[in-house]
């Protein structure tokens, strides 16, 4: 009867270390502390490879398997593509909190604030300076018939 008591004991103590190290996968604190958070920008058509190429040379992540294995089961990148864009990753993150963060886009807004100019050439290459499009074809876009012009201000249709 001792032993069966012992075995029992011995079985809950290894299940929940088990449940724990799990829990420490998917909910633990994976992201390191910095006071101001991370900026992270992925390229458009981005493969997982260049995101954790990204999360690597940003160093982010304090342990990387545990983000690659949660990943793999959350089907981010293995199935659900990376979204491109400009993330913005606060410290103290879980694993979780930034697969779904990465998944749903929550995109960081840019913002631009533009000077007076002469031509729409400048407002391209000052444009191109923030975002991934390049100047001719933010030129291209603000020349396009589909631009409309409201109260003197442009808005481009894209």
């Amino acid at each position: 009867m001792r032993t069966f008591v012992w075995i029992t004991i011995i079985g809950f103590g290894l299940c929940a270390m088990v449940a724990y190290s799990f829990y420490q996968k998917i909910w633990g604190v994976n992201i390191k502390n910095n006071q101001s958070g991370y900026t992270l920008t992925i390229p458009t058509n981005a493969s997982f490879l260049q995101v954790m190429d990204s999360l690597s040379k940003s160093d982010i992540l304090i342990d990387t398997t545990r983000f690659v294995w949660l990943a793999k089961k959350m089907k981010y990148g293995f199935g659900i593509a990376p979204k491109a864009g400009k993330y913005y990753i606060k410290s103290g993150w879980s694993n979780r909190q930034l697969i779904s963060h990465l998944r749903r886009g929550d995109q960081t807004e840019i913002k631009i604030t533009i000077r007076p100019v002469h031509d729409l050439r400048e407002i391209a290459g000052l444009v191109s300076k923030k975002i991934e499009a390049d100047s001719l074809s933010i030129l291209q876009a603000l020349q396009n018939k589909s631009s409309v012009v409201i109260d003197s201000f442009m808005c481009v249709i894209i």
